[in-house]
């Protein structure tokens, strides 16, 4: 599933975690991802370390669509460690919940919110290496209850954003932003959430432009 970018001079890309895991759902259903949108497709398990990577691009933070592999196919854990041994990406954490809220931005009520997908936090490690902990990663996926809806490899497709330190200071600066294009599908994952079958997750993103 090739993508083509077509970013304008000047362009800055800013999303929320929320638009993330709205393009993650379109890129899952085979739908079209905005091509304004720079996000790009590499294998990051299958021999390249994250060094390599960034020598293809000018920018401090990348963000990419990757198939994680599995222990077994039983098993649903997956390999963190690039292939040759090149390097594991290490999670710090188990996964910080991403809510979708409803109603007016004052109301605190917690019922006006809906779980739809999750963050967890890697960091490259390779002892002796340069480039140990130079790389940060944000790991988006979906719950299960929605990977549940998907087939094989989709439901192990996450959108990661990986940020290289400099100078030993984390200089990841977005973390909110405005993309006019991606306010039209703010509405997919509180769609998506709610489909029981791969069928009705591509009709209701049909209908979700």
């Amino acid at each position: 599933m090739e993508r083509q970018e077509h970013i304008p001079d000047g362009y800055i890309f800013r999303p929320t975690d929320a638009e993330l895991l709205s393009y993650l759902a379109l890129y899952v259903t085979g739908k079209p991802v905005l091509s304004t949108v720079p996000i790009t497709e590499i294998d990051l398990y299958n021999g390249e370390e994250p060094s390599e990577i960034f020598k293809r691009s000018r920018e401090k933070v990348m963000y990419i669509f990757t198939t994680l592999i599995r222990r077994s196919s039983s098993d649903s854990r997956y390999i963190r460690t690039i292939r040759d041994g090149k390097g594991t990406w290490k999670a710090q954490d188990r996964g910080k919940p991403i809510y979708r809220r409803y109603g007016n931005d004052d109301d605190d009520n917690q019922h006006l919110r809906q779980l739809i997908g999750y963050k967890r936090s890697l960091r490259y490690e390779k002892s002796g290496s340069k480039y140990d902990g130079r790389f940060l990663m944000k790991e988006y996926y979906f719950p299960s209850h929605i990977r549940a809806t998907l087939e094989r490899p989709l439901n192990d497709t996450v959108l990661c954003r990986i940020k290289r330190k400099q100078n030993n200071r984390d200089i990841m600066g977005f973390e909110s932003g405005s993309i006019e294009e991606a306010r039209n599908i703010g509405d997919i994952i509180g769609k998506l959430t709610k489909s029981n079958s791969s069928s009705e997750v591509n009709s209701l993103l049909e209908t979700s432009h």
